[in-house]
């Protein structure tokens, strides 16, 4: 099966910190088109650019990441989300698969390899929901 490649990608976070953290680590797996954002509402105003994909934090700052998602999903659901999350909690990570977002990433564990694998799930997912619609 054959997957789009990634144009842009989209990082939801407040946490500068970890938006540096996972800016560097795409950009050395060669992705460069990358807009980070603070809020979910900025996220939900640019989603018009039409992300290839989008991380983020679970507790975004007003909204709930699954708020964001449920809106991401409604209007755009071609648009595979990550959520990320320094919570290492199995409920967490349980209602995002609920709330069918591609994977959870635990922002305390992250290596190459793994973030590797769930960009590869998220297109792979992508390309599999694409065929069926």
């Amino acid at each position: 099966m054959q997957y789009p490649e990634i144009q842009k990608i989209f990082i939801v976070d407040a946490d500068p910190f970890w938006t540096g953290v996972l800016l560097g680590a795409l950009a050395k797996l060669g992705y460069y088109d990358i807009t980070a954002f603070n809020s979910g509402a900025d996220c939900i105003e640019h989603l018009s650019e039409e992300p290839g994909l989008v991380f983020m934090d679970s507790q975004v700052e007003a909204l709930c990441g699954r708020d964001v998602l449920y809106r991401i999903e409604r209007h755009h659901p071609s648009i595979p989300v990550i959520f990320c999350s320094a919570q290492e909690d199995i409920p967490v990570d349980v209602k995002s698969i609920k709330g069918r977002s591609c994977h959870y990433i635990s922002k305390t564990r992250i290596h190459k390899g793994e973030l590797v694998s769930v960009i590869d799930s998220a297109m792979r997912r992508q390309a599999f929901s694409q065929e069926i619609y």
